[in-house]
């Protein structure tokens, strides 16, 4: 929905990524433009990852180079169909990886080609004014609601969840409380 601003918290290695990805794949596919901002793996890391899914190839063997002929023509093929979406890839050696850096390349993407959606993988690793860690958490939080709404966009990040649910009695189901550095 347009305006909405949504947060995908999880542990680490749950998928957080690949889902976004997919949300990311799937929007592009219907011709909508899309920012994904990476600043855990770079863009070529992200490339690969959305061509081995084209290729139907397991996006492990490619990490681990234990792919065939056969696999690395599929992936070829993949990564030119995938350069041709509308999706637009940004990693931290492109972009800041502060907010008001990240505004400002959704604002040109959108002046440039349009943008339907934007994607940032994840939030604890951007930067922002001294203070807390929670209070720079909350903050980053607050400005990419005020982005989704000023564009009239949906903007989806991602967070980490406090081990916390981990050592936690009773049931280990997630609650927004577990969201790292969730103060606001």
């Amino acid at each position: 929905m347009p305006s909405n601003y949504i947060i995908i918290g999880a542990r680490p290695g749950m998928g957080k990524t690949t889902i976004a990805l997919d949300f990311a794949y799937a929007a592009a596919l219907a011709g909508v433009s899309v920012m994904f901002v990476s600043l855990e793996m770079t863009s070529r890391e992200v490339y690969y990852k959305l061509a081995a899914k084209k290729a139907g190839v397991p996006p492990s063997k490619m990490v681990r180079a234990y792919v065939n002929q056969s696999e690395l023509e599929k992936v070829w093929g993949g990564l030119e169909y995938v350069s041709e979406l509308p999706l637009y890839i940004f990693d931290d050696t492109s972009i800041d990886n502060t907010l008001q850096s990240i505004r400002d390349k959704a604002r040109q993407v959108s002046r440039d080609y349009g943008l339907g959606l934007v994607v940032v993988d994840y939030m604890q690793l951007m930067s922002g004014e001294g203070r807390s860690r929670d209070e720079r958490i909350g903050d980053i939080s607050k400005g990419f609601k005020r982005l989704a709404k000023q564009m009239q966009i949906p903007v989806i990040c991602l967070s980490q969840l406090s081990r916390q649910v981990e050592v936690r009695g009773g049931t280990k189901r997630p609650l927004l409380s577990d969201l790292r550095e969730s103060g606001s």
